[in-house]
């Protein structure tokens, strides 16, 4: 879970998004505002940002070389885990609030993770972000 310090820290960087990402945050961020039944929480929409932008600024370093269709699966992953706050894929993919049955969505997450084995580009790019962020901050 992202702290109130952490939130505020957040820098103003100029990210060039691609439109499909652009879209699936759109939609994210308006069924957050307003929920089904629910009044406006438009206090909120500043947290929402900053929360969409250090995903989706995580998922472009980690993602960078991967083909488009395995980009969104992997920004849908994340954000998925962290508004479940699970693992499981069916509550990632009910966090994903498709309109699609939840079934399909789970079997396509599913189909696409056990697709191929990303762990070694990915654990390659977490390390390189890591050993340069450290020495930036010496």
């Amino acid at each position: 879970m992202i702290g109130r310090t952490q939130i505020d820290e957040v820098e103003d960087v100029e990210m060039k998004v691609p439109p499909m990402v652009e879209e699936f945050w759109a939609k994210k961020v308006r069924k957050l505002l307003r929920p089904e039944g629910g009044t406006p929480m438009e206090h909120h929409s500043k947290i929402a940002g900053k929360i969409k932008f250090q995903i989706t600024r995580f998922s472009h370093k980690i993602s960078d070389d991967f083909k488009k269709p395995t980009r969104k699966w992997m920004i849908q992953m994340l954000y998925g885990i962290q508004a479940s706050k699970d693992v499981k894929l069916s509550n990632i993919a009910r966090s994903l609030n498709e309109q699609i049955p939840l079934i399909k969505t789970e079997s396509r997450l599913s189909r696409n993770l056990g697709r191929m084995d990303l762990t070694e580009r990915i654990n390659g790019k977490l390390i390189a972000e890591g050993a340069g962020g450290s020495r930036k901050r010496r």
